[in-house]
């Protein structure tokens, strides 16, 4: 199984439409908030509302694929530490974006990945998506691409 993650694109419709084109091996596309674009540019993605978003997509979604449950977020309500924030969400996988920095790591037992910015990195110079991929919680990688 393989997920695409990308994050605030902040309006970028070219780019996210490239990584559809280099990727069209991943089951899954989730935009984990702040594409700024319609929800007819938005199709191959499942959406998240980020802070910048005027479509009206879900705030959260949790999905459950080979038995992982994934929470989606932008990460814009995170006011407080993000490890008391996630201890008490009922998930395998954290996935949010927000803060235009990668992060992959592991809070209270529970993966978390942020992809970073598409468009306006604050980390890095390029931009950057991430590919998740699994057939199990144990054997699951994270790993980050970086825009050209």
């Amino acid at each position: 199984m393989r997920i695409l993650l990308v994050s605030d694109s902040h309006g970028d419709f070219e780019s996210l439409n490239n990584l559809l084109i280099l990727h069209p091996d991943c089951d899954y596309y989730f935009h984990l908030g702040d594409s700024c674009l319609p929800k007819y540019y938005m199709q191959s993605f499942l959406c998240i509302k980020g802070n910048c978003d005027f479509e009206d997509f879900d705030t959260i979604r949790e999905i459950t694929i080979n038995n992982i449950k994934f929470h989606l977020e932008h990460g814009d309500k995170i006011f407080k530490k993000i490890d008391n924030y996630i201890k008490n969400i009922d998930c395998d996988v954290f996935l949010f974006g927000h803060t235009h920095c990668k992060l992959n790591t592991k809070i209270n037992n529970k993966i978390v990945i942020n992809p970073g910015s598409l468009s306006r990195p604050r980390d890095d110079t390029k931009g950057s998506y991430a590919i998740i991929s699994f057939n199990s919680l144990k054997d699951m990688k994270c790993q980050f691409f970086y825009l050209e």
